[in-house]
């Protein structure tokens, strides 16, 4: 396994015919900026690669953004983690017999103000039921995400942080990934 790998993901690209962001494009413009090992998985936005030396997650996270914003015109949030962050978040999941669609992991820029879950807290969101440790949101959707009032949006709004939503098979995908990269 590669502990310097970086696995990135995009906040909504290629969702609904907004926010296109070709993967080969994508990978052929960060392989131009150095960035090595790039690999992408499906196309909503899902990669793994090895950061600059030196670089920080944040510095990683903000090139991506802006190499994205220049090349494609597409305004996304990069959210950047390592494999042993995702290992460690998938060991976490306090629902392993939940169903595969239902199951996701949210992935925040940053962790949110104590007092701002506390009123995510006092919402209202069905049978969803969820928690939060650090930068991730755990959650089990009682039936459709689609329909779920414990929305991306809504999750940032209260929160006020940037966030996107993974399922456990595309967690497990990326630490996949991850470690097929060469030391």
């Amino acid at each position: 396994m590669n502990d310097e790998a970086a696995i990135v993901f995009l906040r909504a690209v290629n969702v609904g015919g907004t926010g296109k962001v070709p993967m080969a494009d994508l990978r052929r413009i960060l392989g131009e900026l150095g960035y090595g090992g790039v690999k992408t998985w499906i196309q909503s936005g899902n990669l793994v690669l090895e950061p600059l030396a030196g670089q920080t997650d944040a510095d990683l996270a903000q090139a991506i953004e802006m190499a994205i914003a220049d090349t494609m015109g597409v305004k996304t949030c990069a959210i950047v983690r390592r494999c042993d962050e995702l290992e460690r978040a998938l060991e976490a999941y306090p629902w392993p017999d939940a169903l595969p669609k239902l199951a996701h992991i949210i992935f925040f820029d940053r962790e949110p103000d104590p007092a701002a879950i506390a009123q995510l807290q006092e919402r209202d969101f069905g049978d969803d039921i969820w928690t939060i440790a650090g930068r991730e949101m755990f959650v089990r959707y009682d039936e459709q995400i689609q329909s779920s009032k414990l929305s991306n949006a809504a999750i940032e709004r209260v929160l006020k942080v940037s966030s996107t939503a993974r399922n456990l098979t595309t967690v497990r995908k990326m630490i996949e990934l991850a470690r097929s990269l060469p030391v």
